[in-house]
Order: C-alpha cells, then sequence, then structure tokens
C-alpha cells in the first residue's frame, strides 16, 4: 500500500520488491484494482549473493530505498543471521545513486543499533519521531525510522 499511495501523491518510477512471489502477486492485484498499474512490482531477495543476476531491479540504481520491515524480516531469519544483515546492507548501498536516501522503518531495532550496524557505510540525514514511552527508567518508541545518506 506504500507505493500505491506514494503513486497517488504523485511519485513516479516506483519499485516494489519482495523475495516472495505471492507477496508480489497480492502486491500487483492490489495496485491493479487502486488504478496504480503503472508501478512495477518484481521478486528479488536482497539477501542472496545472486541476487543481482536474478533480479534485473537490484542492477538499477534508486534515488530513495524504502525499507518498511525487510530487515526485521532479515533479522529474525536464523539461518541468514549476521551474514543475512551485511548482504542485505550491501544490496542496499549496490542499488542507490551516490546521493540517494535510504529509509529504513524498524520496530525490532533501535536508533542506536540501526546506527551500529549501517554506520559503517551510512550517515543520518534526519529521523522520523513517533510517540515514546518510559519502562524501566529508560525512554524509548515502539518503532524507529531513520532517514539515511551514504558515506562519501
Amino acid at each position: 500500500m506504500m507505493l500505491i499511495n506514494l503513486w497517488k501523491r504523485g511519485f513516479r518510477n516506483l519499485t516494489g520488491v519482495d523475495y516472495s512471489e505471492g507477496a508480489i502477486t497480492l502486491a500487483k492485484s492490489l495496485s491493479e484494482a487502486e488504478g496504480t498499474n503503472e508501478i512495477v512490482y518484481l521478486v528479488g531477495d536482497l539477501v542472496d549473493e545472486r541476487g543481482k543476476s536474478q533480479c534485473s531491479c537490484l542492477r538499477h540504481h534508486y534515488k530513495v530505498c524504502v525499507d518498511k520491515g525487510t530487515y526485521d524480516a532479515v533479522s529474525l531469519m536464523p539461518e541468514h543471521c549476521f551474514k543475512g544483515r551485511e548482504q542485505y546492507r550491501d544490496t542496499i548501498k549496490s542499488i542507490m545513486e551516490p546521493d540517494g536516501y535510504f529509509i529504513i522503518t524498524s520496530c525490532n531495532w533501535t536508533k542506536d543499533q540501526l546506527l551500529t550496524f549501517f554506520g559503517t557505510d551510512f550517515l543520518v540525514h534526519d529521523e522520523i519521531l513517533y510517540p515514546t514511552f518510559q519502562f524501566g527508567g529508560k525512554t524509548g518508541s515502539k518503532v524507529t525510522s531513520l532517514i539515511m545518506k551514504l558515506k562519501s
């Protein structure tokens, strides 16, 4: 729905990628029902080292890459563990335009944890703030969203 909403707000040249063919089929049918057939949906695995040869979308460069849960899902896959997270980060780096933006939203990782992992290659450009709560003397949020740029 995110790409559909972006399209309705005037954004074009949108591509959605998921490793699940079923998710892509669902996204295409939702897009068709909304009359947003210009959105491209492709099956591509961001943590498979062969991804670039298997999906043309991973050979393009994008001005904005948006993650709304993919990194969280990769992080929860025991077969991928840290190596999968590294491959994911490398894939994002390789498909971004040099002056592009990477927008990540996570409900599993804190800002500090995301910065520790992605900070090797990215700088924070901005943060989307959400309501906070206190527990055990700490203040936090249910969701973290960071807007990052590649380091020069």
